[in-house]
């Protein structure tokens, strides 16, 4: 059978190669993405920049933690150098081992401004003014209020001693006990805000602290009975 003049058309068409540039319908659909392939990538971006945010924060922490432990240390320096100085004397401070800025009584840190050579904190049009040696960078509030991130031990002995030189029985029982005592220590758990509304954690979880023998860091690793 002869084909007629129109099939013959359709037969050559079929048979010529397609013309460059004009992909097929299924060449078309292989290129592109579907709906759920779509999804699936968004999905994969949201968990890469979610993990990789959670290191940036535990990385941002720990520096935090660093330099905190760094303004221990160099406090604890400081007042071992004065303890020197003072012929085996720590200073007295306020019982509760914390500045009363706002009445002028900014004492141990008096001594450590001078040991460290840097400013006192103080109140500047209602503000309190702390500088950034004695303040933890992970303290957004306390020492907004307190004026230190740091509290002072030392000082409870001293007012809790019955001896008639407290002060220096104080500072003896402290600085040769045998057991590491500190020096200062975070005034809160910057390091570990859930700990301050968990009962079951110990009293200085989350804590920084730096003991008689200048050791500064985590207060789990650096004092003892905790």
């Amino acid at each position: 059978m002869t084909n007629t003049p129109f099939q013959a058309e359709i037969s050559r068409r079929s048979r010529s190669p397609r013309p460059a540039g004009r992909p097929s319908r299924a060449a078309l659909n292989s290129a592109g993405f579907s709906l759920i392939e779509l999804l699936v990538v968004i999905v994969v971006v949201a968990v890469l920049i979610g993990l990789g945010l959670t290191g940036l924060r535990s990385a941002r922490d720990a520096a935090r933690s660093v330099a905190c432990a760094a303004n221990l240390r160099a406090m604890g320096v400081a007042l071992i150098r004065y303890y020197d100085e003072q012929k085996e004397l720590l200073p007295l401070a306020d019982p509760t081992g914390l500045i009363q800025i706002r009445v002028g009584d900014v004492r141990p840190f008096d001594t450590l401004a001078d040991e460290l050579n840097v400013p006192l904190p103080r109140i500047e049009n209602g503000e309190i003014i702390t500088p950034d040696a004695f303040r933890c960078p992970s303290d957004f509030d306390k020492w907004r209020k307190v004026g230190v991130s740091y509290g002072y031990p030392p000082a409870v002995w001293m007012w809790a001693s019955e001896a008639a030189d407290p002060i220096r029985q104080a500072t003896i029982a402290f600085m040769r006990s045998e057991r590491r005592q500190p020096l200062f220590v975070d005034l809160g758990p910057f390091h570990d805000p859930a700990a301050a509304g968990d009962p079951k954690t110990k009293p200085l979880a989350g804590r920084n602290a730096v003991n008689q023998r200048s050791e500064a860091g985590p207060a789990r690793s650096v004092l003892d009975d905790l």
